[in-house]
């Protein structure tokens, strides 16, 4: 069984969730093979990809699958958010400073940009792009005190993890419980949202 899976940096995983998935995979005989092209994958029985959002995709792409739209906020789960969440363009927000203190991310592209919090030029650096004007995600500040990431497969809850904050907090196990409901008319297999303490 092959593993295709991104380079590494400077002979080091580019973080510690490609470490262990590495390294589990070659503790159950996987053969891995570092592959800088995605156009070098092979698709063969039994072989698996291990990469980033950008490479995942690519892989996809060359297995002849197309890749799900990305799931920002889904509309069931809108009342959870606990903030107004808006749309408009990169564009449009430089061009009317009076918009500004607002939490924006890309809208329909997983990870062109980090999200972040504009309260001036210089929070707009690298949001940009020359050959469009990018959609974004625009919603009300908040300060989140705790995150958690929330596995649903099939519907199912299979796992929810601290992702960043307060460690000593704790969420209310009804909202994951009750969001999952919500969660039944969308169609996946698996997906992995964050649940957050403000």
């Amino acid at each position: 069984m092959i593993l295709y899976h991104e380079p590494l940096n400077y002979g080091h995983a580019s973080n510690v969730t490609f470490y262990a998935a590495l390294e589990a995979f070659f503790q159950m005989g996987f053969h891995l093979r570092p592959t800088p092209r995605i156009e070098d994958i092979q698709p063969e029985a039994g072989y698996l990809v291990v990469g980033g959002i950008r490479f995942i995709q690519g892989a996809l792409h060359q297995a002849g699958i197309t890749p799900p739209p990305p799931l920002d906020y889904p509309p069931s789960l809108r009342h959870f958010l606990g903030r107004n969440i808006w749309t408009s363009t990169v564009n449009e927000l430089a061009a009317h400073p009076s918009q500004w203190n607002v939490f924006i991310k890309p809208k329909g592209f997983a990870k062109k940009f980090t999200g972040r919090w504009v309260k001036s030029t210089s929070d707009l650096v690298g949001c940009g792009d020359p050959g469009m004007n990018t959609p974004i995600w625009v919603s009300e500040p908040r300060t989140f005190l705790a995150e958690w990431r929330v596995f649903v497969r099939y519907q199912d809850i299979l796992d929810v993890r601290p992702y960043k904050g307060d460690w000593r907090l704790h969420y209310d196990p009804q909202t994951p419980r009750s969001s999952k409901q919500l969660l039944m008319p969308i169609k996946m297999h698996l997906l992995a949202t964050r649940w957050t303490l403000v």
